[in-house]
């Protein structure tokens, strides 16, 4: 497999958290974002958090902490994508979002397989219901139009993979991993389902 950089997401504006900073919202005593570290960083080479305030703290967990292009502030996730792919040299990334604590640990490995193997550069998971659009892998070879894409002004995940040949894999055998904690109360009731 060729190398491959993690970019976790913690950028966005947590408008359904009242605007606290989802990543850092302590459950079970530990910032929600280093459950989703502690899942991508053994299946990756190096692991970026994508980040756009409270970047001490962010720092202070060990990892490298890069924000938005300032010409595409506020311009959704893959604005923070762009931004880590313009300073890291690797051939491949994986995606993550900072609130995805239950992530499996081979989905990296199993999304860059199915690129590779299919000649596609870009691959997303598929939860047997619904795409997930940031448990992804996509190769450098995108860069160029991912920084066109968010200059005419785009912003939506989906619609720019659509402009891409993309493997859909189907991840249907582990919905679980797919958890995604949005609101107070998605937080209080994985702790208590989980017993965090």
């Amino acid at each position: 497999m060729q190398s491959i950089t993690g970019i976790v997401l913690a950028g966005g504006l947590s408008q359904r958290m009242g605007g606290e900073d989802k990543g850092l919202r302590l459950l079970a005593g530990q910032p929600l974002i280093c459950y989703a570290l502690a899942q991508l960083a053994p299946q990756v080479d190096e692991v970026v958090i994508s980040a756009n305030r409270h970047l001490a703290a962010y720092q202070a967990l060990g990892y490298a902490v890069v924000c938005d292009d300032p010409r595409f502030a506020r311009q959704g996730p893959l604005s923070g994508v762009l931004a880590v792919m313009q300073t890291r040299p690797s051939p491949w990334f994986a995606l993550s979002a900072c609130d995805t604590p239950m992530l499996a640990g081979d989905y990296v490995q199993r999304l860059q397989q199915q690129a590779m193997a299919h000649g596609v550069p870009l691959a997303c998971a598929h939860d047997g219901q619904s795409l997930q659009p940031l448990v992804a892998v996509l190769h450098r070879e995108l860069l160029p139009d991912l920084a066109h894409y968010l200059a005419s002004g785009g912003r939506k995940v989906g619609q720019w993979y659509a402009r891409h040949p993309y493997r859909c894999v189907d991840f249907a055998d582990t919905t679980e991993h797919f958890v995604n904690l949005n609101t107070p109360l998605e937080f209080a009731r994985f702790a208590r389902q989980n017993m965090l």
